[in-house]
């Protein structure tokens, strides 16, 4: 029944295109500005604000395919598809990923999915489909072994259903704040039926008898199934860490004050990223709407050079965006110290609200009064 339900979806969502004439691929440089700097208010990758286009180097190598949705006067969507032959991903890539982690990756095809966005007014899940879709037929008829990504933590949980899977690789610095990184076995259609991929029926056309032979998962299986994640997003796992926390270092700030009721729902809600000391955890200007409560470690909300105030255990950072109109970051956040964030979006307020008012009106109350002492701080 599931079979039949993915090949319905990838039939309704068609196929992207792949970018061929510098028209289309400069049109993509074009619709990556308007969602990235304009929409998002990003700084990854503003290559020329003269041109409006984002555009690096990378977009031009041999490797490098880059597809789109729509046309080039209205695209809707777009995807960046690096694809390496066994020893040949770049050493910046490499040490990105983390890929050393990895036994015999250089032995392996390789490829990297990123600058991954669609238009506001057309993501739906069609439009998703059809570009991941594209994304793997083409990666997966070159013999692809492993393919990689990073995003914002608030995206992970929608990585995972399409079968990527978190690992203990180091978090990904940005200019924007630290991403999580992901990896993905094309091959495994096992886990991708597990998750419910609508990639599960695409393994049988590029892995086995007189196909790409499938990468065997069994030596990453440790790898992959490790407790101490940089990103931990099963609801068990993150309520233990908390609780841990809780029973070693005490209660502080926001979870003291919060019944334990609330902390509960809290943990189990969200997800728990880790930052290494001095990066960033997210960027002034950016449009985000992930509040960050501190379970480990010291931050520093920052102006430019100008240091407003410190962030630490039980207390929390980007609420003001988490709460406004747009969205936008106030201030950016940086880790003084090793340390992790529970990380809770506005659909997990809006639900809590629903299902739990009692809560909801807890957490809402004593962010409130978070937000009032700061205010007066800054007068003073």
């Amino acid at each position: 029944m599931r079979a039949r339900g993915h090949e319905s979806l990838l039939a309704r969502a068609g196929r992207a295109r792949i970018a061929a004439t510098p028209e289309e691929r400069e049109a993509i440089y074009r619709f990556r500005w308007s969602v990235y700097v304009d929409e998002l208010g990003r700084k990854l990758g503003r290559g020329d604000p003269e041109r409006r286009w984002v555009h690096d180097d990378e977009d031009d190598r041999p490797y490098t395919t880059l597809l789109y949705t729509g046309s080039p006067e209205e695209m809707t969507g777009t995807l960046r598809v690096r694809h390496w032959a066994a020893g040949e991903v770049p050493p910046a890539d490499r040490r990105a990923f983390s890929m050393h982690l990895f036994a015999g990756v250089d032995e392996l095809s390789v490829c990297e999915l990123g600058r991954f966005m669609i238009q506001p007014d057309a993501r739906n899940r069609l439009v998703f489909v059809s570009l991941c879709r594209e994304a793997y037929e083409v990666a997966a008829a070159r013999g692809l072994d492993l393919a990689f990504a990073n995003c914002a933590p608030r995206l992970v949980p929608l990585y995972v259903k399409l079968g990527f899977r978190p690992y203990p690789g180091s978090p990904i610095a940005t200019p924007d704040g630290v991403e999580v990184p992901l990896v993905m076995v094309p091959a495994d259609e096992e886990h991708f039926e597990r998750v419910g991929s609508f990639f599960a029926p695409l393994v049988a056309r590029h892995y086995g008898p007189g196909r790409h032979p499938p990468l065997s998962t069994e030596s990453y299986r440790e790898l992959l199934d490790q407790g101490d994640l940089p990103y931990v997003t099963d609801p068990a796992a993150v309520w233990e860490r908390v609780q841990h926390h809780l029973e070693t270092s005490g209660r502080r700030g926001l979870l003291e004050a919060l019944e334990p009721e609330t902390v509960r729902k809290l943990a189990t809600s969200g997800s728990l990223l880790a930052v290494p000391a001095g990066e960033l955890l997210t960027e002034k200007g950016l449009s985000q709407q992930e509040m960050f409560l501190v379970v480990e470690g010291l931050f520093e909300a920052v102006d430019g050079d100008r240091r407003l105030g410190l962030v630490g255990e039980g207390e929390v950072a980007g609420e003001m965006a988490f709460f406004g109109t747009l969205g936008r970051r106030s201030a950016s956040v940086r880790a003084v110290s090793d340390g992790r964030v529970l990380v809770l979006t506005r659909p997990f307020l809006d639900q809590l609200r629903a299902t739990d008012p009692v809560c909801a009106a807890d957490l809402l109350f004593h962010v409130a009064r978070v937000l009032a002492d700061r205010a007066v701080a800054a007068i003073v």
